[in-house]
């Protein structure tokens, strides 16, 4: 039936994917400073995390683990191993869990969309990595056609799956929460940089 109104209207699946790509970026662009709450599903775990992004810096936490982003260092604690983990920021990464800066962001070279169903105000598009691709996998992104806003994420990668599901996106005039040392005295320290 998809092919058929494609079809009919003259726009192949492949471009009404890619619109509806360009669409989320800037949906997600327009919130400007927003946060968001999600549940995160790998295997036998389940957990609901939220984040914060304000520019390029964002907050992020799930079960013991927050990450603090100042936009080019990135500050993961965990607190049950009491240590951090301190590293440059994988501006490449579209991964909602490593950079939700970036995570909505699939225009341009990076990505080949298709258009895998769309069905009562929902789209599902595959992304697949061109030539061999950044980070390799493909991200199945189901969209939200009425507002352009995610509602889930799958990465796949050698067979195996993480699927994010976006319960809240919504703008935030609230600061972000930045990374305080002090908080975090005693903790084992990492730095990859």
């Amino acid at each position: 039936m998809l092919s058929a109104l494609c079809f009919a209207v003259g726009v192949s699946a492949d471009d009404r994917a890619s619109v509806i790509v360009e669409r989320l970026a800037a949906a997600v662009k327009s919130l400007g400073s927003y946060e968001a709450a999600f549940t995160v599903r790998v295997g036998d775990y389940s957990g609901d995390g939220r984040y914060a992004v304000s520019g390029r810096g964002y907050n992020l936490s799930l079960g013991d683990v927050e990450v603090f982003c100042d936009g080019a260092v990135r500050r993961e604690v965990n607190r049950a191993l009491r240590e951090i983990t301190v590293d440059n920021v994988d501006t490449a990464a579209r991964n909602i869990l490593s950079d939700p800066v970036g995570a909505f962001d699939f225009i341009g070279d990076d990505f080949s969309a298709e258009l895998v169903s769309e069905n009562d105000g929902t789209a599902v598009v595959s992304l697949t990595p061109k030539s061999g691709g950044i980070h390799g996998g493909v991200i199945e992104v189901t969209v939200d056609v009425r507002t352009f806003y995610p509602q889930r994420l799958v990465y796949r990668l050698d067979g195996d799956a993480v699927t994010v599901d976006v319960r809240k996106l919504a703008s935030s005039s609230v600061p972000l929460k930045t990374f305080d040392p002090k908080s975090f005295d005693g903790y084992e320290i990492i730095d990859f940089r």
